[in-house]
């Protein structure tokens, strides 16, 4: 398992990455650190750990909204394959 060091609000982390993986531990860190920052423009006087707590939050809540995309996209693939296998039916 590879060893990543990644920067996030100022701070040098390392953290473990599997393989091919480590790009993407490398990118989620660079996720985290913009919205780190973009809420601590918004917020001046907000503690580091209120930034970290916000951010992680927006990025769950945008998490929860894409799951939910996928669900409504698997539901209309399904209606389609289901329509497309009936007019092959016929």
């Amino acid at each position: 398992m590879a060893t990543v060091n990644v920067e996030i609000a100022g701070r040098t982390y390392t953290l473990q990455a599997e393989g091919a993986r480590e790009e993407d531990v490398v990118r989620a860190a660079a996720m985290v650190d913009s919205r780190m920052q973009e809420i601590a423009r918004a917020l001046p006087q907000a503690g580091v750990e209120r930034i970290a707590i916000l951010a992680l939050v927006h990025m769950a809540d945008e998490l929860i909204q894409t799951q939910r995309e996928i669900e409504r996209f698997d539901t209309f693939i399904d209606a389609q394959t289901r329509r497309i296998e009936a007019a092959v039916a016929e």
